[in-house]
């Protein structure tokens, strides 16, 4: 969670070094949902409910410059934040 740390480009929402925000999309010092979804190969991140990140994993990924085993798969769920959290999965 960095909505406005101007000395960490990657804001909420965004997919660690593979689909990085940018962009503010919620306030400090304000309460804000964040939904994040993993379906199949696809990753979709919610801020109040409008999508702000969504991404599909290629059939030929190689992973992320710096982290080549980051793909999706089943297995842990890792979060630069906390506080408040809910895992639910999805039928």
């Amino acid at each position: 969670m960095n909505n406005t740390y101007v000395k960490d480009p990657r804001k909420t929402a965004s997919l660690y070094e593979v689909k990085d925000n940018r962009a503010e999309v919620a306030k400090d010092n304000q309460w804000f949902t964040e939904h994040i979804i993993a379906k199949g190969d696809t990753i979709t991140i919610k801020v109040n409910d409008k999508v702000v990140t969504e991404w599909t994993q290629p059939a030929d990924w190689q992973g992320a410059k710096t982290f080549p085993d980051r793909r999706i798969g089943l297995g842990t769920i890792a979060l630069q934040g906390h506080d408040h959290i809910r895992i639910k999965p999805l039928k």
